[in-house]
């Protein structure tokens, strides 16, 4: 019969585990915006993040699995605090920068400031230390277990999340009399008749939209350029424009307003960017044909 203080601290270290498997999966549940989220810290192209996440993915997941076997017992919890340790610094410069929104340690579906996630890091530092004082497991697969786990797991996170930045473009469909009649309409056809402009149709309660704002806003900012270069027209028909902004979810500034007939232009869908130069439409892209190099290669022409 296991004594209170190995009850104790097999409870502390399958505590930690399942953290790190909870976190693995809400992070893929929402893993393009964590993967925005990653491309936002300049690290990486938009096309690298998107792998990147999905490997930290897997990765976490597969620690957390092993902090529960316990296969590998100091190795996997000096991975452990290695990654707790790194995470860790990583909170404290945002902190030092001033910053509050989300950290994406549980994806979306979580919110934690790098203040709570600081404090949450504590007590994930003192259940691995608790969890850590156990006997180790061993088995004779355990050698060939390991990197096959780590393996699928990361297969898994591609199969069911496939990045189609990765893959070839889908065709992104308008009606290209309904945005000639807007621009004639609302006035825009001067303001947009001369030169490379982009025109961003958007909504801030579609998520594809508030992750493709976040994208275009991520990439304008890594090219030192200002938000006035994209055009924004807005539909908000729950009125969450507001709140969004001010959250930083939703990054269309000096928007214009549109009702339903938004949907008249973008055949039915959103997010739509057109790509105009000299007042006719170029190049067209969604969330999911998002391409950073051939935004940054039109808005060098700007």
């Amino acid at each position: 019969m296991l004594q209170s203080p190995t009850v104790f601290r097999l409870l502390c270290r399958y505590l930690l585990g399942a953290q790190f498997i909870i976190s693995a999966v809400l992070k893929l549940w929402s893993v393009d915006a964590f993967g925005t989220y990653i491309y936002g810290l300049d690290l990486f192209s938009f096309e690298l993040s998107v792998v990147a996440a999905r490997l930290l993915i897997g990765f976490e997941f597969t620690l957390g699995v092993l902090l529960i076997s316990r296969f590998f017992l100091k190795m996997v919890d000096g991975v452990a605090l290695a990654i707790l340790s790194l995470f860790t610094l990583f909170l404290l410069s945002l902190i030092v920068k001033g910053e509050d929104g989300n950290c994406y340690c549980f994806g979306e579906t979580i919110e934690f400031t790098p203040v709570a996630s600081l404090l949450k890091n504590l007590v994930f530092f003192a259940l691995l230390y608790f969890g850590s004082k156990v006997s180790e497991v061993r088995w004779k697969y355990a050698g060939c277990f390991c990197p096959s786990l780590l393996f699928l797991s990361v297969l898994l996170c591609f199969v069911l999340k496939w990045p189609y930045s990765l893959t070839s473009q889908p065709v992104v469909n308008y009606d290209e009399a309904a945005f000639e009649t807007f621009m004639e309409k609302d006035g825009h056809r001067e303001a947009w008749s001369r030169g490379e402009c982009l025109v961003a149709f958007v909504s801030p309660s579609c998520s594809h939209c508030r992750l493709l704002s976040r994208k275009i806003h991520s990439t304008l900012v890594q090219n030192g350029l200002p938000d006035s270069v994209v055009s924004w027209v807005v539909y908000d028909p729950k009125n969450q424009y507001e709140e969004r902004f001010s959250r930083g979810e939703f990054m269309a500034s000096n928007p214009t307003f549109m009702d339903g007939r938004i949907l008249n232009i973008t055949d039915g869908v959103l997010p739509l960017v057109l790509f105009l130069k000299d007042g006719k439409v170029v190049d067209r892209m969604s969330n999911r044909t998002f391409s950073e190099e051939r935004l940054e290669n039109f808005l060098r022409k700007n």
